[in-house]
């Protein structure tokens, strides 16, 4: 009976230094995936629409242009790639507009606080509505960005996104301008 416990006492004895080890190797292990998961949310980049600003050309308005400001809020550089566009929701269904800004395919290096600015206008001239019908809102003007970018990770790069539509508004008693409706990122 007595070397039934002390084989026991012997085991738990061989056995403890092992456990310790592995307890303080998946704390540490823990510990690792958190400083890594933390870093990477602290150093990479964030890019996003921060500014939409508008122009009316001629008066009564028969076009516009207008430029939306995408900014790296991040602390580190990003590889953009993006595609942008807008469309025309009237009672007869939706137009899409032709592309938005200059980058379309083409590869934009932004570093942390550089701005990119994404340019396009509507005319009257050769569009399907007047202008009239958008200022007074039977007419739904809508922005949609579509941001694709990369950035240097912890260990390697990871791919970031970031959508979001941007609708024109003129109410009666308020500024026109744009407003965000909806957003979304990685």
């Amino acid at each position: 009976m007595k070397s039934k416990h002390l084989r026991t006492r012997l085991t738990w004895v061989a056995a403890t230094p092992l456990l310790i080890s592995a307890t303080s190797l998946i704390i540490s292990v823990g510990g690792l995936v958190y400083t890594v998961r933390t870093f990477s949310v602290s150093h990479r980049p964030y890019l996003g629409v921060v500014e939409t600003s508008f122009q009316f050309i001629e008066e009564p308005p028969r076009a516009m242009t207008w430029k939306l400001i995408v900014k790296n809020t991040g602390s580190q550089p990003a590889t953009l790639r993006d595609d942008n566009w807008a469309t025309l929701t009237t009672s007869s269904g939706v137009q899409r507009l032709p592309l938005l800004g200059a980058i379309g395919d083409t590869v934009t290096y932004v570093m942390p606080g550089q701005t990119v600015e994404l340019l396009s206008q509507y005319s009257e001239v050769n569009g399907p509505v007047k202008m009239q019908d958008i200022l007074n809102g039977s007419v739904l003007l809508d922005i949609y960005t579509q941001l694709s970018y990369t950035g240097e990770a912890a260990i390697g790069s990871n791919r970031y996104t970031y959508y979001s539509q941007t609708r024109f508004h003129a109410v009666n008693g308020v500024a026109p301008g744009f407003a965000m409706v909806k957003a979304a990122g990685n």
